[in-house]
């Protein structure tokens, strides 16, 4: 419990062998943004959480499209 910082590093290890694998807009990498936005704003980096917060709803809205339920 607390280990944010350890989930920050492989959560972006996710992220990054996501992006290699799958390409940066599927849909597990916008997955893997949510998992690192969600640990930079338990950091109290609310600025870089907020970027990657922005960058999974622009994967998603291309993948699902604008009126998917989950938008």
């Amino acid at each position: 419990l607390g280990r944010y910082k350890e989930g920050l590093t492989y959560a972006s290890k996710a992220l990054d062998i996501s992006k290699k694998l799958l390409g940066d807009e599927h849909q597990m990498t916008a997955m893997c943004y949510t998992s690192v936005g969600q640990l930079l704003g338990l950091l109290g980096r609310y600025v870089e959480a907020l970027d990657c917060h922005k960058k999974e709803l622009e994967i998603s809205k291309k993948i699902l499209g604008e009126f998917h339920p989950k938008m």
